[in-house]
């Protein structure tokens, strides 16, 4: 299951080029009461200078925050020499949050919307 989630990944980056588009980092935000899953305004701008605004979407956010702590699991799996704890972790995200989750949730946006529309980039 992991090497169909890697392959599936690979394929929807087929198109992508790192040179025409870029991500700029997020800027802090000013307010103390961030909820947990705030959800920044993103830029993305081509190569001609051209900018889509948008805000991340939820399910985005989301995945990114459940990525978060599962790095600080593994990391502190492998603090601990707990390595085969550290891979199950790591195996358990990919099949079950990433791959049955995430990925089956995106695929609408893949298939459907514009290659160089924002929810798809």
């Amino acid at each position: 299951k992991i090497r169909n989630t890697m392959r599936f990944i690979i394929g929807c980056l087929d198109d992508w080029d790192c040179a025409a588009w870029t991500l700029p980092h997020r800027q802090e935000q000013k307010s103390h009461g961030i909820s947990r899953f705030s959800r920044p305004t993103l830029v993305v701008r081509d190569r001609h200078g051209h900018e889509a605004k948008g805000t991340l979407p939820f399910v985005d956010a989301y995945l990114l925050h459940l990525l978060n702590e599962t790095c600080n699991e593994i990391d502190e799996s492998y603090r601990s020499y707990a390595f085969a704890q550290a891979v199950s972790v790591a195996t358990n995200f990919i099949n079950t949050r990433l791959s049955s989750f995430y990925l089956d949730t995106s695929k609408d946006r893949l298939y459907a919307d514009a290659k160089t529309s924002f929810q798809r980039r």
